[in-house]
């Protein structure tokens, strides 16, 4: 007499329903590894005939949020092909989504996680505490790589504010009093975090905060930027960037309009990105270490998918280091 699918339940136990998913091989299974293996060997000691046996590799979901954002975007790939790299290390499958901030994004995104057809999830540069929240409510393993205002658990973050004070602090020792700050819109927890660690490092060295100095742009236009200081009359020795966007905007308007970088206008940015080293001059910037950030994330997800502990700590990276470029030099 044939084996049934009713007798494998029996003899573990369990639902009859755990042991058709994963018999059928269903894409949407969400039994666990470790009970799928059960139930294969217990249908192989029974005598159900089996056509495949092996277990289905956990799929990892990994949603990229703000992708329509140049300098997220910038960012996003690196990133991304670290964490595919470390994905394909482990021999874990992987499926990308983009998330925009359109509520049929949100909602196509809020629909493939509650499906079951993921077993973790990976958001990067989700800026929304609300989405996160979420997430956290909901049962699927993850891990953020993002700052967030109230940065919540599970999060692997680059610590701007210290960050930006070391930038600030290497300035200073060079001898400019008169920095300019380029970013973006403000009410980016990024972009606070970094104006913070900036007047931070002002109040130290007992330099006077300047507001004229603080210049926005909501187009990731660093060439506007340097434009506008110019036009006012605003002066300036040195300028951070945000990104590597807007300081290679910047250089770009100072050398069509004759003005002479490094010499007359240092430009100091933050992050790696192709950028960097597409300028000429190459631009200086203050990276982190994005393998040693990407892996610290990911092994915590890995940990949390095979205990099933969904909550750990925040990862915060609070060193960054300094590729020297062409753009960086004393005052006049």
């Amino acid at each position: 007499m044939a084996v049934t699918k009713q007798q494998i339940a029996d003899y573990l136990g369990i639902s009859r329903t755990a042991v058709s998913l994963t018999l059928n091989r269903s894409p949407k299974c969400t039994v666990s590894k470790e009970c799928q293996q059960k139930i294969i060997n217990a249908a192989k000691e029974l005598g159900y005939p089996l056509q495949n046996t092996e277990v289905l590799p956990p799929k990892i979901c990994v949603a990229a949020f703000n992708m329509d954002n140049k300098a997220a975007m910038s960012t996003n790939n690196n990133e991304l092909r670290l964490i595919d790299d470390y994905i394909s290390s482990q021999g874990y499958n992987i499926v990308f989504l983009n998330v925009s901030k359109s509520e049929h994004s949100m909602n196509r995104f809020y629909d493939y996680i509650n499906s079951g057809d993921a077993d973790a999830l990976v958001m990067l540069s989700v800026t929304d505490p609300s989405v996160c929240s979420r997430i956290a409510d909901g049962s699927i393993p993850y891990v953020i790589f993002s700052e967030i205002d109230n940065q919540p658990g599970n999060t692997c973050f680059p610590d701007t504010y210290e960050i930006t004070r070391q930038m600030m602090q290497r300035l200073i020792k060079m001898g400019h009093r008169r920095i300019a700050f380029f970013t973006l819109m403000l009410e980016y927890p990024q972009q606070k975090h970094i104006l913070n660690g900036y007047k931070s490092a002002l109040s130290e060295a007992g330099i006077d905060y300047d507001p004229a100095l603080i210049q926005v742009s909501s187009l990731h236009d660093g060439g506007e930027l340097a434009a506008r200081m110019e036009y006012l009359g605003i002066k300036y020795t040195a300028a951070i960037c945000a990104n590597s966007v807007l300081q290679f905007g910047a250089l770009n308007w100072m050398q069509q309009h004759g003005i002479q970088v490094p010499a007359q206008k240092s430009l100091l940015g933050y992050g790696m990105t192709d950028l960097v080293t597409l300028a000429k001059p190459e631009l200086s910037t203050f990276y982190m270490d994005s393998k040693e950030y990407i892996e610290s994330g990911m092994k915590c997800l890995m940990e949390s998918i095979k205990t099933g502990k969904r909550n750990f700590p925040c990862y915060r990276v609070q060193k960054g280091g300094l590729y020297e470029g062409g753009t960086l030099a004393p005052p006049m």
